[in-house]
């Protein structure tokens, strides 16, 4: 299993969205068709622009309860100081990729940002 976790910023468009998800494939040597989902942290979820991201990624979307995010924590190689602060962990779209992908799984690398989105790959894992 391989999912994209991503993190932005409040009314961020599914355009904008997309271009983060795109931008960490092309990093990783992906494409869209290598996804078998979004994930993002329960706190994004009410967020339009994130229904309109999968619609336009045509992928499922996970919603990662907080406390789930929170347990992926340890694993992440982002820290982000106004994220800790806001919502408990270092990386929203990393612990995202990691709890969608189950234990076991592992990040690809750290997040990649682009200037409204972040988008971080994992795979593997036991959902």
């Amino acid at each position: 299993m391989r999912a994209a976790g991503i993190g932005f910023r409040k009314n961020t468009r599914g355009e904008a969205i997309v271009a983060a998800v795109d931008a960490a494939l092309g990093l990783h040597g992906l494409s869209r068709a290598d996804l078998d989902l979004i994930a993002v942290h329960g706190a994004k979820a009410a967020e339009p622009g994130l229904a309109e991201a999968a619609v336009l990624l045509g992928l499922p979307l996970v919603v990662v309860p907080p406390a789930v995010a929170a347990a992926h924590d340890s694993a992440t190689s982002t820290r982000s100081a106004r994220v800790i602060d806001l919502f408990g962990v270092g990386s929203m779209a990393e612990t995202a990729a990691l709890a969608a992908v189950g234990t076991g799984g592992r990040l690809l690398g750290p997040r990649t940002a682009t200037p409204a989105a972040t988008c971080a790959i994992a795979e593997g894992g036991l959902p």
